[in-house]
């Protein structure tokens, strides 16, 4: 009896465990197929991520690229004659063109941000001229009845911090104000400097009287697409400079009453430079002349898609540099250009049909290691131009293409390629930085008087230079080289006094086979007398 109720019992068991394998196994299928959906999933997720930041790549390139022609034909029509109606359509035109750059950029940052894909670009910055230089651009849009008044200490040293990032922090916050400040002031204040080792903290201040912030958005104000005035404007500027502070190790914070004004509060931190900067007037600021710069020696190519643009570069170059340039629709045909003839630069876009910059780049680079390459494109994000300096690009330019972007650029370019008229083209810019440095300290007037007598100094001494050279008078080339030194050190071009200083250590040992270190300085005192202010 007892044999079969232990019989029974085994056979249960069995059975108990048959079903919970067969238990099991179906866990093990749903566990499976519980995997394979959240596979499915963050695929999905992934996929839908990429698709958007293809999109709004997408998106940016074409607005950026029709703006290009927009604006820039805009900057052209500018320089015409014009009358009265006509400049009121222009620059209503202009305002509108840039609010939709404005616009797209905002959008862009945004986008990056939320993706962390921001990186500070890291350099060596005067603060104290990148504050002033904020207040300079605000200050034509703050209206007669209200006063600017701007308080920003010298700061006697260099620091490491992303100029284009505190400027448009700044420029966003003193806009805002000057925007919702019809009476009163608007206060822009260097408010504490907070020293901690090799770093320091900065806090600044933007006050204002205007109409403060509505209750409503108080709490929401640095939440994305928020406005303090809902009938204009994206809401992302607030957003984006709370955002930035914060990667700049700081915060923005405000205080404000309905009616009576705003104080927006800035704070971030960075790392001092070993450079010092010297105290200096509101001179220093002041507009300088610059010297007219000839590029007519210059010929490119310029390897752009769209039609319009093309044309629209060409005519930039020649009307505002005298430049001539060759076309290409695209890199293969740009490719093909490069090896037929010798051009000195090369403006390449970034997207185009058939091949694109990027590949046409690196295809050039195979046979060309030496033509200045520069990007020009409506991807503004970081791997963007990261991808461009990997094919070997010189620059990047963001679009829509501007006067300014394309002349610093060609000032770059001077500095890095080999051609017939280079040398006179580097020296022209001698006096133009004599008279830069000059201005720091001396008004107008007397900085072109010093300029004017030093001049006539080196005009004699480099005449003095060639007698003694070529009759090895060591004594009077000693004296020759340690009075240039000064000279020049005077006018703030420390690089060609080193070379005198150099020269002078070699005259004291009798050493006369530095014949091309003697050339090189003479050369530089010839183009500093040919130049112009």
């Amino acid at each position: 009896m007892r044999e079969e109720e232990l019989q029974k019992k085994i056979s249960f068991l069995n059975h108990q465990q048959e079903k919970l394998q067969a238990e099991y196994k179906e866990l093990e299928k749903d566990k499976l197929m519980i995997y394979n959906l959240l596979y499915k999933v963050n695929h999905e997720l992934d996929e839908a991520l990429h698709n958007k930041q293809t999109f709004i790549t997408s998106i940016s390139h074409e607005l950026r690229s029709p703006l290009t022609a927009i604006l820039g034909y805009s900057e052209l029509l500018e320089d015409s004659p014009l009358n009265d109606e006509q400049r009121k359509y222009l620059n209503r035109l202009d305002k509108s063109g840039r609010y939709l750059l404005s616009l797209v950029s905002d959008l862009l940052d945004a986008s990056k941000l939320k993706d962390s894909k921001v990186k500070l670009d890291i350099k060596e910055i005067n603060l104290y001229k990148v504050l002033i230089e904020c207040a300079n651009m605000v200050e034509s849009k703050i209206p007669k009845d209200v006063d600017f008044i701007v308080n920003i200490s010298q700061i006697p040293y260099y620091i490491y911090a992303d100029k284009k990032r505190i400027q448009q922090i700044f420029l966003n916050i003193l806009t805002n104000a000057a925007k919702f400040t019809k009476k009163g002031q608007i206060k822009f204040t260097l408010h504490n400097l907070y020293e901690l080792e090799e770093y320091v903290q900065f806090t600044i201040d933007v006050i204002d009287t205007g109409s403060g912030i509505p209750k409503d958005i108080e709490n929401s104000l640095f939440e994305p697409f928020e406005s303090r005035d809902t009938r204009e404007g994206t809401g992302l500027g607030l957003y984006i400079s709370q955002e930035l502070a914060n990667l700049m190790n700081g915060n923005i914070i405000v205080d404000s009453k309905e009616g009576q004004g705003s104080t927006f509060r800035v704070t971030f931190s960075c790392k001092k430079s070993n450079k010092k900067y010297d105290a200096i007037t509101d001179k220093n600021l002041m507009s300088i002349k610059k010297s007219k710069t000839s590029y007519a020696h210059l010929h490119g190519l310029i390897v752009e898609d769209i039609p319009i643009n093309r044309e629209y570069i060409n005519e930039m170059l020649k009307k505002f540099f005298d430049i001539s340039c060759d076309n290409a629709e695209n890199g293969a045909v740009a490719i093909e250009k490069v090896r037929k003839n010798n051009y000195d630069f090369i403006l390449m876009d970034m997207r185009m049909p058939i091949m694109n910059g990027i590949e046409a780049t690196k295809k050039i680079r195979q046979f060309n290691q030496e033509i200045p390459i520069i990007c020009m494109s409506a991807n503004v994000y970081r791997e963007d131009k990261h991808a461009a300096e990997e094919a070997g690009m010189n620059d990047f330019i963001e679009k829509p293409l501007e006067k300014s972007d394309i002349e610093s650029t060609l000032l770059g370019l001077e500095s890095i390629q080999n051609i017939k008229h280079k040398e006179i083209i580097i020296q022209k810019n001698l006096k133009v930085r004599a008279f830069k440095h000059l201005i720091q300290y001396f008004d107008e007037e007397q900085s072109k008087k010093i300029i004017t007598l030093a001049e006539q100094s080196i005009e004699n001494y480099i005449k003095s230079i060639e007698t003694n050279w070529e009759n090895k008078d060591m004594q009077s080339l000693i004296e020759n080289f340690h009075t240039i030194k000064g000279i020049v050190s005077n006018l703030g071009l420390n690089n060609i006094a080193d070379n005198a200083m150099f020269l002078q250590n070699a005259a004291k040992i009798s050493n006369l086979k530095v014949e091309p270190e003697k050339e090189a300085l003479i050369l530089d005192l010839k183009g500093f007398l040919v130049s112009n202010i």
